[in-house]
This record gives C-alpha cells, structure tokens and sequence, in this order.
C-alpha cells in the first residue's frame, strides 16, 4: 500500500510485516558486537484486499500485532554450565508464561506446523480454533538479506485476536484499611515432615483472622538431634472491619502453636 507524501525511500508503502524491522534491529545489534538479544515490538501491519485501486478503508485490512524473538546465547559460560544458544524451547517457555499471566484460566492448543516463506518451521497458538499467534525459525536466506549471522526464533501474536480471547473479568480489589500482624515461629520437626503438609494443617484449624503462612527458613543440623530439621514459618493475620488487638492475635497463635504441636510431635524453639 502506497504512501502519498513519504518522508523517504524506505517509508515508501505502509508494512506488511514486522519481520523486517525486526530483523534490522538485530542487525544493528550485531554490528556493534551486540549478540545476545530479547526484542518486542508491538506495531501496525497492513494488507490489501484486492489488486485494484485503494479508494477507502474497507480496501485493505489493518492489524495490530507483538513480535517477540530472541537470538544469540541463551547462557554464557559459567562455572556450572557451559554455552548455549537460544532454542525453540526457551521461546515457548517464555511465551506460555506470557500467556498464563494474562490469561490463568485459558487452555491454549498449540500445534507445530510446517514452514512457510519466512520461517523453517511454524508453530502456532489457537483459542477456540482461533488462530492468535505463530512462531518459528527465520530461514537462514532471509537473515542473510539483514545481514544476520546467527539463528533468530521470532513469534507474531495478533493482538485483534489476542482481545477477543474468553476470560474471567480482573476486578479491583479495595485496599485494606487496617493494619496487618505478623507472628513468627519455630520448629523442630521429624525431617520426613514437608512444610506443605504443616501450612495445611494450620490453615484447616485458623480462624478467618489468618491470611498466609510463609516458610522463611529450615535448618539442619546434629545439634537438633538425629533425623531432626527445623523450620520456621511468619502468620499473617488481619481484620477488614476493624485493627486486631494484641490479645485477639495471641489467642490465635497460641492456637496455632498447640497445633503444630499435637499434630507433629513437633518442639517450638527457644521456648
């Protein structure tokens, strides 16, 4: 599509694709010794519908669309691992983690597909069979063009499609207006005892004033006795109605102490 006024040569028709820039971004990082690179870019492509003369909006098709790739060294030498190039591995980790922070309650089919004129290989993303995304290998001729010496693994969400996605409603939260009181305590425990297990026995017993329970620390050590560990764990309890008082917490904590005890056979430190 035809730009009336372009400002130059190269702006010349409106883009079909982000690959290109992509690929001279790249480029421009590889010759200033640049190799090891993640990009996005979020932009607008646009294709005609028909050969014939563009006379009003319905002649050609708009799209919004992310492209993400990475090239170069997913790891430089270390002294636990040696080099390694980014794969298609490293790419679909990242993408199904961009996918699980938006969308928790989505189930994505993905399917590797053949390649096409840009990339070795395709891989693409449905929702309900439609299509939202596709990745692949740029082929080797392609990146020659940028001048791009290495393997370069890009994918293309549509952004369009990516809106039109089914999923639960975020809604806001109102802050809490009263302070929260946090409680720590330790454990000396048989070690064949998993924190999980002592986490879900507190919370099966705690009132609706306990919020969390975070295990911050374990230890081990002869000085505990043998086949002995301990951990600790931090309470976190509030009200939304009103500030808790120091007796209401502590009535709470003692309970939860007696708890771990009789459940566990388990010691609390420094008592």
């Amino acid at each position: 599509i035809k730009v009336m006024n372009p400002q130059s040569s190269e702006m010349s028709h409106l883009r079909t694709s982000m690959v290109p820039g992509f690929l001279n971004a790249v480029s421009n990082n590889l010759k200033v010794n640049e190799k090891d690179l993640m990009f996005f870019e979020i932009g607008k492509v646009f294709e005609r519908i028909h050969d014939g003369e563009i006379k009003d909006f319905t002649d050609f098709k708009e799209e919004e669309n992310l492209i993400i790739g990475l090239t170069g060294k997913a790891l430089r030498t270390e002294w636990y691992d040696k080099d390694r190039d980014y794969d298609f591995y490293d790419l679909k980790g990242y993408l199904q983690a961009f996918l699980e922070k938006l969308f928790p309650d989505v189930n994505f089919e993905m399917l590797y597909q053949n390649g096409d004129s840009i990339n070795d290989f395709n891989y693409e993303i449905f929702s309900q069979k439609m299509l939202i995304g596709s990745a692949g290998r740029i082929k080797k001729q392609i990146a020659d063009i940028f001048d791009v010496n290495q393997e370069v693994l890009i994918f293309i969400f549509n952004i369009d499609n990516l809106k039109k996605v089914n999923t639960s409603k975020k809604a806001f939260k109102e802050l809490l207006k009263f302070p929260k009181v946090y409680r720590d305590f330790a454990f000396v425990f048989d070690k064949r005892v998993e924190s999980d297990r002592v986490v879900e026995v507190i919370k099966s017993t705690g009132s609706k004033l306990l919020h969390q329970i975070k295990l911050f620390d374990i230890f081990q050590s002869d000085s505990l006795g043998k086949g002995k560990k301990s951990m600790a764990f931090q309470l976190e309890y509030f009200d939304e109605t009103k500030t808790l008082t120091e007796e209401e917490v502590d009535k709470e904590f003692r309970k939860a102490i007696k708890i771990v005890e009789e459940n566990f056979n388990a010691q609390l430190r420094g008592s």
